[in-house]
């Protein structure tokens, strides 16, 4: 193979692989994460605003964590989709309530496809079973496969989540949804829960509380995120890539 001109990795067991790859071939580190061993070591570190470490040179913040989603363009605003995380260090989990909060949500309209995730409670997926009605469909997430979410966030125009998952939120923001986020008591003043104060007050999404008092979700559809685009044009720009550069944005 030719040397590379990259070498991107996200996950802590990358680290060691990409340090040694460049040593070996050349080519820029970029590690999409805030990385384990010292920020030094890396050519660029593309680190999500929640997580932020001191001011560096090769440090590129992200607003939230990157994925590949792009904007929809056939979204259905009377189609939702409501997302559920789980336990969690930065959020306590009050299943009651939460189901309650869904249960209220579904009364104001529309259709809702439902989905938990690999943290949620095992006794809160059981009790997800009681709330299939004409209006919710529930789909547990043993039963999606590769693709099934992100083909969800193109065809739904309204977005619930629980806020103990930036990585759901951001792909919700990144589709052009209007996305609402459910209660949870934070642990104490904590990063996430830093991070969805600044979401709610920049207007990308709407809090439970402030939406039951007639607040309007989050302006997302009208300006989506596209943090990948982003962060690949400047990539471009700061290594001066020259002739290279639209085929990079291609793949």
């Amino acid at each position: 193979m030719p040397d590379p001109v990259f070498l991107i990795g996200a996950g802590h067991s990358t680290h060691a692989g990409m340090l040694c790859a460049r040593h070996a071939r050349g080519g820029k580190n970029i590690v999409l994460m805030r990385p384990s061993l010292p920020i030094r070591w890396f050519d660029l570190c593309l680190i999500p605003d929640h997580d932020p470490p001191s001011k560096h040179k090769n440090v590129l913040r992200t607003r939230g964590p990157l994925n590949s989603l792009q904007a929809s363009q056939a979204a259905d605003p009377g189609h939702g989709l409501i997302l559920l995380g789980g336990t969690s260090h930065h959020f306590l989990w009050d299943e009651s309530d939460l189901l309650q909060q869904v249960v209220t949500l579904s009364a104001s309209g529309g259709r809702w496809t439902l989905v938990d995730s690999r943290r949620t409670p095992e006794s809160t997926s059981k009790a997800l079973n009681n709330l299939v009605s004409e209006k919710i469909a529930y789909i547990p997430w043993t039963s999606t496969g590769p693709g099934w979410l992100a083909e969800k966030f193109q065809k739904c125009g309204t977005v619930w989540v629980t806020p103990d998952s930036m990585s759901m939120i951001h792909e919700a923001l990144t589709a052009g949804a209007a996305v609402g986020l459910f209660r949870l008591a934070p642990r104490g003043e904590n990063r996430l829960s830093r991070a969805i104060r600044r979401l709610c007050s920049e207007h990308l999404v709407t809090a439970y509380d402030d939406w039951l008092q007639g607040q309007t979700l989050g302006t997302a559809a009208s300006r989506p995120l596209n943090e990948a685009d982003r962060c690949a044009r400047m990539i471009i720009d700061k290594f001066r890539l020259g002739a290279v550069a639209e085929p990079f944005l291609d793949c």
